[in-house]
């Protein structure tokens, strides 16, 4: 039980049907994982001390953006100035932006305290620019 309360479980959302869970966060160590058949896999990783995350790639991990912890909105790392993509809920749903539209709703992360999870989820498994 105590275990289970360590790991924040991503979902994606799919209309019409059950959301899929789709990986999970470790809320000591920040790593997050992509569920797979067998051992899940670790794909990044969380910095909690300035809200950015981070992508394995190639043996090393890459900063790809970063969470406003106060509001939850999230940025994609880019050269020069960052670029707005989304934002999380106080209750972890997670929302992409659409520029003169209506935001979308992605799916949603669970037993989640800080933004900084919501954020980790976006980046990692949403953000089609990363």
């Amino acid at each position: 039980m105590e275990n289970q309360l360590l790991k924040i479980e991503i979902y994606a959302h799919r209309a019409w049907r059950r959301d899929k869970l789709i990986g999970s966060i470790d809320r000591e160590s920040g790593n997050v994982f992509k569920k797979r058949r067998g051992p899940d896999q670790r794909i990044g990783h969380i910095d909690f001390g300035s809200g950015k995350i981070y992508r394995r790639h190639l043996g090393r991990d890459d900063h790809v953006g970063w969470v406003e912890k106060e509001s939850g909105h999230i940025y994609h790392q880019r050269i020069g100035r960052d670029k707005y993509i989304g934002w999380v809920t106080e209750e972890g749903e997670l929302y992409q932006h659409v520029p003169l539209g209506r935001d979308v709703y992605l799916g949603r992360v669970t037993n989640t305290a800080s933004f900084v999870y919501g954020g980790a989820a976006y980046l990692l498994f949403f953000d089609q620019s990363v």
